[in-house]
């Protein structure tokens, strides 16, 4: 829907603009209302990764590939926090 797009835009704003606290409160909100958004919890995870918290991050990729498989930020987040 063009909420849920609007939110995942404002979440992605956020994190570039490096509002990290924001993306994460905007990303439970999109997933409150559809929880199998995959690019949600990948971008939440991104900014979980980037307030170090690398649980949470990894937790919210795998959950993000449980939905989607083929999530292309979850994926390569995970990989970059596994090799680490």
């Amino acid at each position: 829907s063009a909420h849920r797009l609007a939110l995942y835009n404002s979440a992605f704003i956020a994190l570039a603009q490096g509002k990290f606290e924001k993306c994460r409160d905007l990303c439970n909100t999109a997933i409150s209302i559809d929880e199998n958004n995959a690019n949600a919890y990948a971008l939440r995870g991104t900014a979980y990764e980037k307030m170090g918290n690398k649980k949470a991050a990894l937790q919210d990729y795998n959950a993000a590939l449980a939905i989607d498989p083929k999530n292309l930020p979850a994926r390569t987040g995970k990989e970059i926090l596994s090799g680490e």
